[in-house]
Order: C-alpha cells, then structure tokens, then sequence
C-alpha cells in the first residue's frame, strides 16, 4: 500500500501475549523514512500523540502502541511485559514489510514509565539508534512501598482493587513485587547509563514534576551518563513544567524534533 499524503492508521502488532494496539502516521512521499516509536507511562493517559503528528510532519513515520492489557491490547497487564512488548514493536519495524521505514534510523520516545522503558530499549537493542527520555520514573527507587505495603505509590490505585485499577488488565502488586524482586536492575534507570551514553539521547526532566521528583530520577541519570566517555551525544535540558509538559508542548515537540534530525 502506498501513502503518497499523510496519513494516519491503526494497526494490530502480534505479541506475545495477543494482539497489541497500535497507531501509525505515515509523512506521505518516497519512503523509507526515519522511524519513531513512542512509549506511553503507566497507566498511559499521557500518549504524546500531538509529538507523533508534529514528528510525522518533519518527515518521520511513527508509530504509538498500547502495552498488553492496557487500553485495549489483549492480554494481562505487567511491567515486565511492557518491556517485552516493545521489543515487538522493534521487531515489527525491522521487519518492515511494508517498506516505510528506514531500519537504519529507529529511535523510541518514552515518558515517565516509557522513559524506562526507552532507556531499556535503546540501551538493549542495536537496531534502535537513539532515544528520547521525558520526565523518566526509576521504578526501583520508587518501589519501597509497593515491596513493603508500607507509605503510598500512585501504583496503589492501579493494582486490581484499586479505584482506577479498570485502566490495566489484571495489574497484581504479588506479581509487580515478584517481578521487581527478581531483576531489580531491570527497573532502575541508572542500569542503562554507559550503553546511554554512547548512542544519541535526550534527556528531558521537569521542575515542577508532581509525579516522577527530578532529583530521585532524572537527574541522576544525568549525572552518571556525563561521568561515562564522551557525552558528544548526550542532551540535557530541565523544562519549568508539569510531568505532562502541559505549558511546554511547543518547546518540546521542537526540542525533540531538532534533536532526532540531528541525530540521523
């Protein structure tokens, strides 16, 4: 099929646990095109979706997808299977049965959850060339009142019995806990400092982050990536806004933009 125009359309992604939910936007013209993909947070309400239009109209093609459980996907919902489901993702665009993307340019785009989830991806994968992390969360550093059930976590209400628990597919704190405990480095940001440090990355925290406190996660990975080789690559910016960047889309969009064009 070809897309002579932009254009938008949803696609279904086979995974490992069924079907997984996702979007593509296509810029139109000769193809292939750098590919972006973008990672929702937990529980996703934050989809980025303006940043994959305004990415499209600068010539990239990209692609949002929805982890298993969540938003529609099939199966249940984990934080280990997110990681797993991004690596469908990757998969899928090297494939590339269609002929639209360029395997040579692959990036990933996460916020708060996916800025773990787009350090694990791009410190993991050679075919991804570059990542984007916005107002990252350090599940490990944040994660002693889910292991001890003592003090409150935003993932309280999330978990199956929680109040907005209708969001994630059978989310079971037993489950997060046995899955933290047995690879704890897994879900700690600073695991992925040295491969961050040697692809192109953007590294973006916010000063008035409700959610994801800039000290106890952004700015540590700041820190420890600057400490490893050269940092040729490597771009830090603090932004005066929300976990959301709701007073910053503008900025943002453009920021990232000029970065990933750069970057190719």
């Amino acid at each position: 099929m070809e897309y002579k125009f932009p254009s938008s359309c949803g696609i279904l992604i086979p995974g490992k646990r069924g079907t997984l939910l996702a979007q593509h936007y296509l810029p139109g013209g000769e193809y292939p095109k750098p590919a972006v993909i973008i990672c929702h947070g937990i529980p996703g309400n934050e989809k980025l979706l303006d940043l994959a239009i305004y990415l499209r109209e600068h010539g990239f093609c990209t692609v949002t997808f929805h982890y298993s459980g969540s938003w529609g996907s099939e199966g249940d919902y984990s934080v280990r299977n997110c990681f797993e489901d991004t690596e469908t993702v990757i998969e899928y665009l090297q494939r590339n049965e269609e002929g639209w993307f360029d395997t040579e340019n692959i990036f990933v785009i996460g916020h708060s959850l996916g800025g773990l989830i787009a350090s694990y991806a791009t410190s993991s994968f050679q075919a991804v060339k570059g990542g984007v992390i916005l107002a990252p969360f350090n599940l490990k550093a944040a994660s002693e009142p889910i292991v001890t059930g003592k003090g409150e976590s935003f993932l309280n209400d999330l978990f199956v019995g929680g109040k907005d628990a209708a969001w994630l597919r059978n989310f079971r704190r037993e489950v997060f806990v046995s899955e933290l405990l047995a690879e704890p480095e897994k879900y700690d940001l600073n695991t992925y400092v040295k491969p961050l440090s040697e692809k192109p990355t953007f590294l973006i925290t916010c000063l008035n982050d409700e959610t994801c406190e800039k000290s106890v996660h952004g700015d540590r990975l700041a820190g420890e990536i600057r400490k490893h080789g050269s940092t040729d690559t490597f771009l830090y910016k603090e932004y005066e806004t929300d976990h959301c960047f709701n007073t910053m889309r503008n900025e943002l969009k453009q920021d990232i933009s000029d970065f990933l064009l750069r970057s190719l």
